[in-house]
């Protein structure tokens, strides 16, 4: 009974734990996995196998098929959702900086994460949410408000600096000190044998201008500096910057780049004003054709982000990232295209002919129906049609072939006097009916409502004995 509860848990952990946090991912889709339910992946800025992808894309239907998400190393946002007639989970793992957040809100049983996250938060219907962190220590919401009271954050302490006595002014010589061809050498060969973090913190200094360590502790400017330089590495030429500890010889070029004097290029002169032509230039019609096909040949994330513009108005990337409201229209939209029509949006990364067919049906322009004439008024009949007894025989037939969403919708709207769906998605309210009905079925005549997927005929009588009641 406890499997049909919606349950939601929120994770924190640092970035350096996302390896745990994998561990965490793949357990709970093997729990909610279903031969006829699969899972939808997509990860954007993802660096998978020493490839970047912008956008990745892929299905999970099977169990094996779950090592997927060990092959991905970085990223900036993950989503995994799996959408059907009685199943609703969404997986959501965001990383900001060195934090990674997770959610999830899934229908199944309870899955131990104290293990995985620094801090977590865990809720479900019927009891109230408990809090854990990685050491096993559970706090109820009574013991955390007592915590976050009592927390005081540390202030640091300021270090009052002596007077320096000063020292007797020293006429400085004029005569120019000549450095040894050797000292240059030296101080060359001191660079090569620089560690990581003196490499790093010199490169940092010649940019900014500012020191890498105040107070005896790395500042979080530096900090900031070195993961946005790791990434752009990264980024230009591939590879990890470290082995064992150690910076590698493309990061160390890399980071000696960055510090060489950038040569400032010769004033190239300048160029005559031409008048413009006052002529309007006629353009040929081969080049409507040429829009046409750059059109078809656009690619995934070009489709969508122009049907999405021709829609809402909107840009879909933003600062030169993808913008939240684009990432949900989306998914929804993946969701009715699947509901409608079935089948998957993409193959092999590249977008159907269907879906393209289906994006291009959203942004076609209603054809505006030409008003037809008004009928004249006819005098309705006041002589009472008979019914004949076979059309009742043909609606109890009907009633018997309903599906268990139909049955369980029809129960609801004779008892309530509400639909079950408002604006195409199904309500709260009627959610929470069906999860009480469960429990209620359960509890009198007991056995399980559904097996594989179909009501049972014990089921079935319980909603026949609730519309008569």
């Amino acid at each position: 009974m406890f499997e049909s509860i919606p349950k939601e848990i929120i994770g924190i952990a640092y970035a350096a734990e996302w390896d745990n946090i994998k561990q965490f991912v793949k357990a709970l889709i093997s729990l909610t996995l279903d031969s006829e339910e699969v899972y939808s992946l997509i990860a954007l800025n993802a660096i998978i196998n020493k490839k970047k992808y912008e956008e990745y894309d892929v299905q999970i239907k099977t169990k094996a098929q779950i090592k997927l998400l060990t092959n991905i190393k970085e990223f900036e946002k993950i989503t995994l959702y799996q959408y059907s007639e009685y199943k609703r989970n969404i997986i959501k793992i965001s990383k900001d900086k060195d934090v990674i957040v997770l959610t999830a809100q899934y229908m199944g049983p309870e899955i131990d994460h104290s293990n995985y996250f620094d801090f977590s938060i865990y809720l479900d219907s019927f009891n109230l949410p408990y809090f854990s962190d990685n050491k096993g220590n559970v706090f109820e919401c009574r013991e955390l408000m007592e915590i976050i009271r009592n927390f005081k954050p540390k202030i640091k302490k300021k270090v009052k600096e002596t007077k320096k006595t000063k020292k007797p002014k020293t006429q400085k010589s004029t005569v120019r000190k000549v450095t040894p061809k050797s000292s240059v050498n030296k101080e060359k060969s001191a660079v090569k044998n620089l560690t990581p973090k003196d490499m790093e913190s010199s490169t940092y200094k010649n940019l900014t201008g500012k020191n890498s360590i105040y107070g005896g502790t790395i500042t979080k400017a530096f900090d900031n500096w070195k993961l946005e330089t790791h990434k752009k590495f990264q980024q230009k030429l591939g590879g990890k910057p470290y082995y064992k500890g150690v910076p590698t010889k493309k990061y160390k070029l890399y980071l000696n780049s960055l510090v060489k004097p950038s040569i400032s290029k010769k004033t190239s002169p300048k160029k005559p004003k031409t008048q413009k032509s006052t002529v309007r230039k006629v353009t040929p019609k081969s080049s409507v054709n040429k829009e046409k096909v750059a059109v078809k040949n656009l690619t995934s994330k070009g489709i969508e982000s122009s049907t999405y513009k021709n829609l809402t108005g909107k840009n879909s990337i933003y600062g030169g990232t993808i913008t939240k409201a684009f990432d949900n229209w989306k998914l929804e939209t993946h969701k009715k295209f699947q509901q409608k029509l079935g089948g998957k949006p993409y193959y092999k990364g590249v977008p159907t002919k269907k879906y393209k067919l289906y994006l291009n049906s959203l942004v076609k322009p209603s054809i505006s129906k030409i008003s037809s004439p008004k009928k004249p008024k006819t005098q309705k009949s006041t002589v009472r049609k008979v019914i004949p007894k076979n059309s009742v025989n043909k609606k109890k037939a009907a009633v018997k072939n309903l599906t268990p969403k139909d049955m369980e919708s029809n129960t609801y709207k004779n008892l309530t006097g509400k639909n079950p769906i408002y604006g195409g998605t199904i309500t709260k309210a009627f959610d929470n009916w069906k999860l009480e009905t469960h429990k209620k079925f359960q509890q009198k005549l007991g056995g399980k409502p559904y097996y594989k997927g179909a009501p049972t005929k014990k089921y079935k009588s319980y909603l026949n004995s609730l519309n008569k009641s």
